[in-house]
């Protein structure tokens, strides 16, 4: 098991700048102390804060949903636990030997 990991998500500025900003980070450097460094990338997730988005512009929640889910290869919107299931892998032991990746929770879709 690695020392120490770092996640990153979309919501951070490894996340957002995705796997260029990963390389800026160096994880090769930081792999001879242990530690692994890799991102998360979520696609939509149900949480307060894409409620709120919905509720600004004037969509009922379930509605934004159906129209996120619509445009997912897997049909449906991501939990937080989908999300938590990520984060569980990279710091786990089965995840000792992974380091520099992003990883898309976006139902297939990358865009």
């Amino acid at each position: 098991m690695p020392e120490a990991v770092i996640v990153a998500t979309a919501r951070s500025p490894i996340g957002r700048a995705g796997k260029g900003s990963l390389k800026e980070m160096r994880p090769d450097d930081l792999a001879k102390f242990g530690v692994t460094v890799n991102a998360i990338a979520p696609g939509f997730i149900e949480t307060e804060m894409t409620a709120a988005t919905a509720e600004r512009i004037g969509v009922p929640f379930e509605e934004f949903k159906k129209g996120a889910a619509a445009q997912v290869p897997v049909a449906r919107t991501g939990l937080p636990a989908d999300v938590a299931h990520a984060v569980s892998f990279f710091v786990s032991e089965g995840a000792g030997f992974v380091s520099g990746q992003v990883l898309y929770v976006a139902g297939g879709s990358t865009a």
